[in-house]
């Protein structure tokens, strides 16, 4: 063990763990007891309802981490089909039939066809997800076998080089 500690292989393989643990905490794979990964959108619901008064309508806010998280995931995994716009559908036609003021009177009815993006977007995003995977299969990129153009579900970890 002394040898092991004056040759530095301890002292090496102690950074090496911190570096892997580091790398870990960044990339989100672990979370430190008593950290929160996500912002807390309780706090800003509240603000919204007790400053402004918007407790029938603010609850919009909770859509939106998953918005974000749904974009950075759709950017890291340089996927279309991994953006969630089902929240985004639903995020904009509550958030203009409900807060946006002087725009609710009577927009309820016509607003429904926003929901059409939802398998507009897959419709169009799917086939490009798909061409842009079989360049990357053609230029060598490692690329699992069993992703799916129109997966919308986390389950492909093992394809982070893609």
């Amino acid at each position: 063990f002394y040898n092991s500690l004056k040759s530095g292989a301890v002292q090496d393989a102690i950074n090496k763990s911190a570096d892997e643990r580091f790398n870990a905490l960044a990339n989100r794979k672990e979370i430190l007891l008593g950290t929160n990964q996500y912002p807390n959108f309780s706090i800003v619901y509240i603000l919204l309802g007790s400053l402004m008064g918007m407790w029938y309508n603010g609850w919009v806010v909770f859509l939106i981490p998953e918005i974000i998280a749904s974009l950075v995931r759709a950017i890291s995994s340089r996927k279309f089909s991994k953006f969630n716009m089902p929240y985004v559908s639903t995020f904009t036609y509550f958030f203009v039939c409900m807060v946006v003021p002087g725009l609710s009177a009577n927009l309820w009815h016509p607003m429904w066809v926003v929901f059409l993006a939802i398998p507009l977007y897959y419709i169009l995003f799917g086939p490009i997800d798909a061409v842009l995977k079989h360049k990357r299969c053609q230029n060598g990129i490692k690329v699992s076998i069993n992703a799916d153009a129109f997966d919308n579900e986390d389950n492909d970890d093992k394809e982070s080089d893609d």
